[in-house]
């Protein structure tokens, strides 16, 4: 079945009205959520060599975030060892820390937004002092989260798997509010008695005599 050219032009709307709200509602999280207000689970992603330790955090939907800490990991540690958890897959912790890392006790917080999964995500850095924190795929803004002082941050870097899952709802609940809406206008004008592709008033001819198109 081949679609018509109004149905291909709903589509072409609607595939553009998902990125853009997959896009903005993970913006929007990124002005307004503070990750660290929410719960927090401890991770540790290895018992031995260098490793990522810290916590996985979420506020409410839209924020997840990952602040973690480059370690030495003690394999006498009975609670590290029970403590294991890797942490997201969007998340870099799960690759082992550089040996410069873990001298200068490196710092990260990845900063994930995006509903219904992460899609968007900034990376920040610093040293132990927490004073200075540089961001990576991210436009930084005005305001920190947290009592490290993390930068907020309008999030980059796509979560492939997370953006296209968010990109095809919104581009579901987006195709239908167009189609109401199509739908409406077309009923609006046939019972104005006007032509439903330009609007233009009908006349006894089997075609409009404005635009050409089937009554």
């Amino acid at each position: 079945m081949r679609c018509n050219p109004h149905s291909r032009k709903l589509i072409v709307w609607a595939v553009v009205g998902g990125a853009v709200l997959t896009v903005g509602v993970a913006w929007w999280s990124g002005f307004y959520e503070d990750c660290f207000n929410g719960t927090a689970c401890r991770i540790v992603t290895s018992m031995s060599g260098p490793a990522w330790q810290g916590a996985l955090v979420a506020n409410g939907v839209m924020a997840n975030g990952v602040l973690s800490f480059a370690i030495e990991a003690e394999p006498s540690n009975v609670k590290v060892a029970q403590s294991i958890v890797e942490g997201p897959a969007w998340s870099r912790i799960r690759t082992k820390p550089t040996r410069e890392q873990v001298d200068s006790f490196h710092a990260l917080f990845e900063d994930a937004r995006g509903w219904p999964l992460p899609a968007l995500m900034a990376l920040h850095s610093s040293d132990t002092t927490f004073a200075v924190w540089e961001t990576d795929w991210g436009f930084s803004l005005v305001g920190y989260q947290g009592n490290y002082r993390v930068p907020r941050a309008l999030p980059l870097r796509p979560i492939i798997g997370g953006f296209l899952v968010d990109w095809t709802v919104f581009a579901v609940v987006s195709y239908l509010v167009l189609y109401r809406i199509s739908h409406a206008r077309r009923n609006a004008l046939i019972w104005r008695k006007r032509c439903v592709v330009c609007g233009y008033p009908r006349g006894t001819s089997a075609v409009c005599s404005e635009c050409g198109a089937d009554r």
